[in-house]
């Protein structure tokens, strides 16, 4: 009687660990509907955008992948045993008997993997230590917590080409919208100030190359 296979043990092989590919695909995952919704939010209203996503102790963008991103994560798992990003990466999620995974335990697993992978992403100190324990888990047991606890194994295929490129495309575009209420009020006023102080000084330096010139020609 052979001993069964460790819930979320990766094997040889196809399903060798790689944890980098689960990452992305997992934060490509999170920002294909929150991305879009903040951006327009943003667009919409500057202070709603900014009341809601850092209001709740910070918790409202969380809050937001909780009931939007995260459902369909864990609907196109059920459906397809994959999602957007983990299928342009070559990755699927089953049981680990080779099933598919249920709805209720999907959403759990995805949760899981929010809460516990990533901290909620509410400060970035605590989700570098949470994502760099996941990877050490994965790389050290070749699967997750959320793996072991509801049963679940990830498998893995060579992408092709053309996926990878459009997942990086894509991964650029939803970072962009992700990060552009930030590029607006943060970053752009710094960039001004500064290219004003740059203006200011190279004028300020042209002035003296002429008075310095027009001395010298004077004398």
């Amino acid at each position: 009687m052979t001993n069964p296979e460790p819930y979320g043990q990766e094997a040889a092989g196809k399903d060798r660990p790689r944890p980098w590919l689960r990452l992305f695909a997992f934060l490509f995952d999170t920002l294909l509907l929150t991305a879009p919704i903040k951006f327009v939010l943003f667009l919409y209203s500057p202070d709603l955008y900014t009341n809601f996503v850092f209001g709740f102790f910070s918790l409202g963008g969380s809050l937001m992948m909780i009931v939007t991103s995260l459902p369909l994560m864990a609907f196109t798992t059920r459906t397809w045993g994959t999602t957007a990003g983990k299928a342009l990466l070559g990755c699927s999620v089953s049981r680990a008997d080779g099933g598919k995974v249920a709805f209720t335990a999907a959403y759990k697993r995805t949760v899981t993997s929010f809460v516990v992978g990533t901290a909620m992403m509410i400060l970035n100190e605590f989700t570098v230590l949470a994502l760099f324990l996941c990877y050490r888990g994965i790389k050290l047991r070749g699967g997750t917590f959320w793996d072991s606890k509801y049963r679940t194994k990830v498998s893995y295929t060579a992408p092709r080409p053309a996926a990878v490129a459009a997942f990086v495309c894509l991964f650029a575009g939803l970072l962009f919208l992700d990060r552009y209420p930030l590029l607006v009020t943060v970053y752009k006023p710094l960039v001004d100030e500064f290219l004003k102080l740059l203006e200011s000084y190279s004028s300020g330096a042209a002035v003296q190359s002429i008075g310095a010139a027009l001395s010298v020609m004077l004398s």
